[in-house]
């Protein structure tokens, strides 16, 4: 994982896949940086909608998921 100083990777179409894909993934850590890092495509949007809104997702997934939706 990046720390706050690391240099941001290029973003490329397979880094964006994957962090479209991490948001269905089972570990909360790996959904939060999906919603961190994912474009914002209509698929995407959809899926950050339901554990932003989820009073039973984890907090940092749901916080993460929120700040990109509010970022609109």
């Amino acid at each position: 994982m990046l720390g706050p100083s690391a240099p941001c990777p290029p973003r490329t179409r397979a880094s964006d896949t994957w962090a479209t894909g991490c948001l269905w993934d089972c570990e909360a850590v790996t959904r939060t940086e999906g919603a961190r890092w994912a474009p914002l495509s209509a698929v995407a949007l959809r899926r950050l909608r339901e554990p932003a809104a989820d009073p039973y997702e984890d907090e940092e997934v749901r916080d993460a998921a929120g700040r990109r939706l509010g970022d609109l």
